[in-house]
């Protein structure tokens, strides 16, 4: 194999491998969503707490 064959296969599978990364990525941010309902279900059960603590 010549340098240029192995430097143009390198390459290829890099940008595949760039291609995976992107998909992740905004794959992840559809589902971020779920991270602001737990983050309002956290401050839910701070102000249950609260209002339990009121009561002494």
């Amino acid at each position: 194999m010549s340098a240029s064959t192995v430097a143009g296969r390198r390459a290829a599978t890099a940008l595949d491998v760039g291609d995976v990364f992107v998909a992740e990525v905004f794959q992840r941010r559809l589902h971020r969503h779920g991270r602001a309902v737990a983050q309002r279900a956290e401050r839910l059960s701070e102000q249950d707490v609260r209002d339990v603590l009121q009561l002494f």
